[in-house]
């Protein structure tokens, strides 16, 4: 009986403590850090455009395509009645939208030298991160 109090009572401290450590590490974002973070998002947006030869026009439906997906995947994301892999499901065929979207705003030629600009940026901060 002391032999599983005992067991139980590890289990509980290691639950208790794992949790601890999870929760710790997720830091919340200063509004400072939040402003800074959406500064360099809309900058790399921006250098996107100019990689890509888009006009205002082009860039002004992307960045509508571009929003109309997140709202849509945060809405998909908040949907308490689908699953976890209907929401997988769902937010993949709005991101295929996204692009087959993107591809017509752009054209074949500007898409290309979008996406490779965006590959790059991704590498770039996957490195800078790591």
């Amino acid at each position: 009986m002391k032999k599983i109090f005992l067991g139980l009572i590890c289990l509980i401290s290691l639950t208790t403590i794992t949790n601890a450590q999870v929760n710790s590490t997720k830091k919340e974002l200063t509004k400072e850090q939040q402003e800074s973070m959406a500064a360099k998002k809309e900058a790399d947006l921006i250098e996107l455009f100019k990689r890509a030869d888009l006009n205002e026009e082009q860039q002004a439906k992307s960045r509508a395509a571009m929003t109309d997906y997140h709202n849509q995947a945060l809405a998909t994301k908040a949907d308490a009645s689908l699953s976890a892999e209907e929401k997988t499901t769902k937010i993949k065929l709005l991101s295929e939208e996204k692009e087959n979207k993107l591809k017509e705003i752009m054209g074949e030629f500007q898409y290309k030298a979008f996406e490779t600009a965006r590959k790059a940026q991704k590498e770039s901060y996957l490195l800078q991160k790591n």
